[in-house]
């Protein structure tokens, strides 16, 4: 069957609804080449209020949200892998795609909400994989050993040599039949599990083990991060330290552009937020993560 629409998700919380209106914003304004875009976003609790916002931050000529609650998409009963950093455990929810997203839908393009694009997002969709089954653009450390540490750090007991090729997950362009047909979700959750000590970004680290080897690599300019600064790049993805809390310190370049989506969403005039609450925010995860494993 083929598929006329660009489908596309997202995963955010409340409190990153601003970064995914910018995105939104980002992605509507550089889409010219005609396709319609099925935008699947996948809510825990975003507010209702925000959900207003987000809706109105786009073209619905161009753009149709589509709504999931992160409860409904999660099997009931469902255990995550707890690890101890600060990342939330909906960085997982990505690796239900392929239950929750139409059958029909044959290739699903994933974008993390704290990225701006700035190239008509159909020229990354019609991305030619060679074969392969994900694509995704090499991380700046390169490889399994990294270039001043080890991106997965028990890379020669798993027996990988050092330049093994690593990829962000930040960005995906999923072939969906592959993934339902060999359970990819499963299979990365295991590799998850086993490996819980060794891990740093989770998902991400479970996807370049299962995909080690077979994975297509875009051009760079898809996932620049906003640590390094290029003249043109297609893609800002702002890790780490977000432009909407007062300490950003990355480049003011790629802040002031995404400021400047922002400020044509119902997020005009929106103020950077403390230190003081960033820091409460990472606090506040990391003791529900232990109160987790602690009742399970």
């Amino acid at each position: 069957m083929k598929q006329e629409n660009i489908t596309i998700l997202s995963v955010s919380d409340n409190k990153l609804a601003v970064m995914l209106a910018a995105l939104l914003k980002s992605v509507s304004d550089n889409h010219h080449s005609g396709e319609h875009i099925d935008y699947h976003i996948v809510s825990t609790g975003i507010s209702r209020r925000n959900i207003t916002r987000l809706e109105k931050s786009v073209d619905p000529d161009k753009i149709t949200i589509i709504w999931h609650q992160n409860r409904d998409v999660i099997p009931q009963g469902f255990n995550f892998p707890l690890d101890n950093t600060i990342y939330p455990i909906t960085v997982f929810t990505r690796l239900f795609a392929p239950h929750f997203i139409p059958e029909k839908v044959k290739r699903l393009l994933y974008l993390d909400v704290d990225m701006i694009v700035r190239k008509d997002i159909s020229a990354l969709w019609y991305t030619d994989l060679q074969g392969k089954h994900i694509a995704a653009v090499q991380d700046p450390m390169e490889s399994f050993g990294g270039r001043q540490w080890a991106a997965v750090k028990n890379f020669r007991e798993l027996g990988y040599p050092h330049e093994t090729p690593y990829f962000n997950s930040g960005l995906l362009i999923m072939e969906l039949d592959f993934w339902r047909k060999t359970n990819v979700t499963d299979q990365v959750f295991e590799v998850v599990r086993k490996n819980l000590e060794h891990i740093t970004y989770a998902d991400q680290y479970g996807l370049n083990i299962v995909f080690v080897n077979n994975w297509h690599k875009l051009d760079h300019r898809w996932n620049v991060y906003a640590t390094e600064e290029m003249d043109d790049p297609w893609l800002i993805h702002f890790i780490m330290v977000k432009p909407i809390y007062e300490h950003y310190y990355f480049s003011k370049k790629y802040a002031s552009e995404f400021f400047a989506y922002l400020e044509k969403t119902p997020w005009k005039g929106f103020t950077p937020r403390s230190r003081l609450r960033a820091f409460i925010e990472k606090v506040k995860l990391k003791l529900w993560k232990k109160v987790k494993k602690i009742t399970g």
